[in-house]
């Protein structure tokens, strides 16, 4: 529920232009892995196994707050939502200018 309180009030600061992302270079290999880590015991539990396919030296320009919760938010959800199959997902980088999540089914 604090969440949620703390996610409108976010959102009403946004609309509000209340807040200003803090933009700065940010490694988002690093930070995958660090999301990663931080969410192996859930991944564990649930029998997921997570995989940081990022190449090391890939760098954005942004908000370093809102990256982290994009990616927890992404990591958690594949958690959550995984269904005891033999399918997969990842999220790899497919240009330098893009990303992409994709899904598929293991060999």
């Amino acid at each position: 529920m604090n969440m949620l309180i703390a996610d409108i009030l976010e959102v009403s600061k946004l609309e509000s232009n209340d807040i200003r992302p803090e933009v700065m270079r940010v490694d988002v290999t690093l930070l995958i892995g660090e999301t990663i880590e931080t969410f192996k015991p859930k991944a564990d539990e649930a029998g997921v196994t997570l995989y940081n396919y990022a190449k090391p030296g890939v760098f954005v320009y942004a908000d370093y707050g809102h990256m982290d919760e994009i990616i927890s938010n992404l990591v958690s959800n594949a958690i959550r939502y995984n269904r005891k199959t033999e399918r997969s997902g990842s999220m790899r980088q497919m240009r330098t200018d893009s990303w992409s999540l994709e899904s598929g089914t293991l060999a």
